[in-house]
């Protein structure tokens, strides 16, 4: 029965470990500006996502009574972990740097209007 246990929670950890970051991304890209400042929640996206992937990857690791003199077969299964994590990082801030950039633009764009309608003084 503890074998059992042990299993279902090196499963667990796999799977947390695989698709957290990227849950965690659309969690945070969700609540961001409702619960939390904007900035915040994107400023804390990348350490609670390392933090989730490292506890994970420890209770993986823990789950399968490796102390690091085994062959180096468990290490190889985090690598799409690993692939998900630096994915999901790279994935959210390329959305984040999009939408500012979009929101820079249309600021340019209605400052440019604003300036070009405006009356010009007759001389």
């Amino acid at each position: 029965m503890a074998g059992l246990a042990f299993f279902v929670l090196g499963a667990g950890a796999y799977v947390t470990a695989l698709f957290g970051p990227a849950l965690l991304a659309l969690w945070f890209w969700h609540q961001a500006g409702r619960r939390i400042p904007r900035w915040a929640a994107h400023l804390l996206y990348l350490p609670l996502a390392l933090l989730l992937t490292w506890m994970s990857g420890n209770l993986l690791f823990f789950a399968a009574h490796d102390d690091g003199e085994g062959p180096p077969g468990l290490g190889l299964a985090l690598v799409p972990a690993l692939a998900m994590l630096l994915g999901s990082i790279a994935l959210y801030y390329v959305a984040v740097g999009v939408r500012v950039a979009e929101a820079l633009l249309r600021r340019v764009k209605r400052r440019w209007t604003a300036h070009t309608d405006a009356p010009t003084p007759d001389r």
